[in-house]
């Protein structure tokens, strides 16, 4: 489950962590032009580095 909540430019993420399966939620997420068409997050639970393929969900 991916939520993405847009307000201008900026976006609200909540996803469930692949590793820990915990509810991650970050607010004020901006799509950076380095790492697009990806998201990258860390779980603020595990550690865990999160990568987020808009292309492959069709978001782009």
């Amino acid at each position: 489950m991916l939520v993405i909540k847009k307000e201008d430019i900026l976006f609200t993420v909540t996803f469930r962590c692949p590793d820990c399966k915990r509810l991650v939620v970050d607010d004020d997420v901006a799509i950076s032009r380095a790492t697009y068409p990806k998201l990258i997050f860390i779980c603020r639970h595990c550690q865990a580095l999160i990568e987020i393929d808009l292309e492959e969900l069709g978001i782009s």
